[in-house]
């Protein structure tokens, strides 16, 4: 995975990564690769709870920036 976001960094200036884990998860198992993206949704998507925000898609997923 490190190797993808480092080639999508040198192509692209921000990387916005959706995962259905939470940030408290993904922290716990390699701090490293979140220095490597610029903003995540994390979470997974639950329909019936839809959110009007343009960067989430359902309420219970929280949008981090770095």
């Amino acid at each position: 995975m490190k190797v993808l976001l480092n080639s999508i960094k040198r192509v692209f200036d921000d990387i916005l990564v959706y995962t259905g884990y939470t940030y408290e998860y993904l922290l716990s198992k390699d701090k490293d690769l979140l220095k490597l993206i610029d903003a995540m949704v994390d979470s997974p998507f639950i329909k019936g709870l839809e959110s009007e925000l343009i960067w989430k898609g359902s309420e219970n997923q929280r949008f981090f920036l770095f």
